[in-house]
C-alpha cells in the first residue's frame, strides 16, 4: 500500500483510507484473490500426482484420532476450498481429477480469479460445422 500512496504522492501525514488510495488507483485488493488462485493450483497439483504425494494425499483425505482441543475449531485448508466451491470433499476431489471440470468449478465459485488454464495450452475453436480446429 506504501508504494501506491508514494505513487499517488501523498504524503505520510494525510489522512487517507487504504480504501481511498485503491479507488484512485484502480484497482483492489489483490491478496486474497492471490492465495486462493495458489490453494487452488496446490490442490490441483497434489491430486493429480499418484505417486509422488500420496502421503499428503491420505492426509488430505483422512481424519485423525484424538479428542478435539478445546475451542474454536481451527480453519483447515480443504475446509477453505470446499467452503470457496460449495462441494463436499468426495465431490472436490472427484472434481480435481478432470482438469477442464476443476478449472470451470474454480472459475464459477471465484468470480475474477483466473482459473489456472494455461498459456501453453492448444485452443480449440469450431467452424461453421462444429468441427475442432486448432489455433496454433
Amino acid at each position: 500500500m506504501w508504494l501506491y500512496r508514494r505513487i499517488l504522492k501523498i504524503p505520510w501525514t494525510a489522512k487517507t483510507t487504504n480504501t481511498q488510495v485503491l479507488q484512485d488507483m484502480g484497482t483492489d485488493r489483490q491478496l486474497l484473490k492471490t492465495i486462493i488462485s495458489r490453494k487452488f493450483h496446490y490442490l490441483g497439483h497434489i491430486a493429480r500426482n499418484d505417486h509422488k504425494y500420496q502421503l499428503l494425499k491420505q492426509i488430505l483425505k483422512g481424519k485423525i484420532e484424538g479428542k478435539k482441543r478445546p475451542g474454536r475449531p481451527k480453519t483447515s485448508w480443504l475446509s477453505n476450498i470446499k467452503t470457496w466451491l460449495q462441494l463436499t470433499t468426495a465431490q472436490t476431489l472427484h472434481a480435481v481429477l478432470d482438469r477442464d471440470q476443476y478449472h470451470r468449478e474454480v472459475a464459477h465459485a471465484v468470480p475474477g480469479l483466473n482459473p489456472g488454464l494455461r498459456d501453453c495450452r492448444v485452443a480449440e475453436e469450431t467452424d461453421e460445422d462444429g468441427w475442432i480446429q486448432n489455433s496454433r
